[in-house]
């Protein structure tokens, strides 16, 4: 039977369902289902049944009892999985609802990222441990001028944007007043995130340079408590940090 009330807030199950279609395993017809699947499938299932509508919860089962069959399809799996994430987002708050994006739409993914950092703000933290020189720079332009951009990344692509910025700080000496680029230690970022000052974030379910290429990606704003703990930590993050 559905559980037609959830016992967790909308917004906390929309971050779920978000967060569960982004780690979808392959699931292909020819290997055969790893512990992990199951682990994920179980979770699916459970999921879309807090969501709340039967239908979707039968068709999952459905799809689920046909893997291995002459009948796989794994898109049959993920749409009721889509379907809920869709259902249970209209049901948040305006405020807190975000923005699915389907894989092959790389542009929709850009655009969605730009539109967010062309809003007016006292400043931005992108953070992103995979964040590569060409992001850099096709993201500052977008920015209203004179409005701070800071980027929080690893040093995986670290020659990149070094050279990203060396080449504006040549050409644009200015540039150095509003963009900086920190480099955390390997393992200190977990997550990859859009913080709109002084109180706004926005978290990304896949690094920007990649975003909705293969797969899904969400842009999608945390609960209250949750986004203040995450700019929190990320701020003082950024200020232990030597700048670039």
């Amino acid at each position: 039977m559905s559980i037609l009330n959830p016992k967790i807030p909308y917004e906390q199950l929309r971050i779920l369902l978000s967060q569960h279609i982004s780690s979808a395993p392959s699931l292909s017809f020819k290997e055969e289902l790893s512990e992990a699947d199951l682990l994920w499938i179980g979770k699916a299932e459970t999921l879309i049944d807090l969501a709340g509508n039967p239908i979707l919860t039968m068709d999952f089962r459905s799809a689920k009892d046909k893997l291995g069959t002459y009948g796989h399809n794994r898109n049959d799996l993920m749409l009721p999985l889509i379907s809920a994430h869709t259902l249970v987002e209209l049901k948040c708050p305006v405020g807190s609802q975000g923005l699915f994006i389907e894989p092959g739409q790389s542009f929709q993914g850009y655009s969605a990222v730009v539109r967010i950092l062309s809003q007016e703000s006292s400043g931005f933290l992108v953070v992103d441990p995979y964040l590569n020189g060409q992001t850099v720079c096709d993201l500052v332009p977008h920015v209203l001028g004179g409005t701070a951009i800071h980027f929080l990344t690893t040093s995986i692509y670290r020659e990149s944007i070094d050279a990203a910025l060396n080449k504006w700080r040549t050409d644009k000496p200015k540039l150095e007043e509003f963009v900086s680029v920190k480099y955390a230690a390997k393992g200190e970022l977990h997550d990859r995130l859009i913080v709109c000052r002084p109180s706004t974030i926005w978290l990304v379910s896949q690094s920007l340079k990649d975003i909705a290429k293969k797969s899904p990606a969400t842009l999608t704003q945390p609960d209250e408590q949750t986004g203040e703990m995450k700019i929190d930590f990320y701020s003082k993050l950024w200020s232990k940090l030597e700048s670039n």
